[in-house]
């Protein structure tokens, strides 16, 4: 009967403690190093930022400006709940200018994997 007691409250305990699970993914990218004509863009000092755009089962995250220095980005707790989502990145110039969007990326937060790394190349 003890063996059995033990065996609950372990299956218990285990249940309540992923239920909770911080959904954080990370955002990677690669800063683009040229304009569409060819010519050469240096993201330090050419670009004002990065917007993250994504849509899913239960969120939809609209121009997310992420600034020009970063090349990854953890999301805040909250942001991101258990589900499919679909995600695009642009580039933003200084001048207001942006870059078309990157090519979709699609990845899964679960309670097995809470904290996917989802990888960009931005142009």
């Amino acid at each position: 009967m003890f063996k059995y007691l033990l065996l609950t409250i372990a299956l218990l305990f285990s249940f309540n403690a992923t239920a909770d699970l911080p959904f954080q993914p990370t955002f990677n990218w690669t800063a683009p190093t040229a304009y569409t004509d060819g010519s050469g863009l240096d993201p330090a000092t050419d670009l004002s930022g990065y917007n993250l755009k994504c849509t899913g089962e239960a969120v939809s995250i609209t121009n997310t400006v992420l600034p020009n220095d970063a090349i990854t980005w953890t999301a805040p707790l909250g942001v991101f709940t258990a589900g499919d989502y679909t995600c695009v990145m642009s580039a933003l110039d200084t001048g207001g200018l942006e870059s078309v969007d990157s090519s979709p990326v699609n990845f899964i937060v679960s309670q097995k994997l809470p904290n996917p790394v989802v990888t960009f190349g931005v142009k």
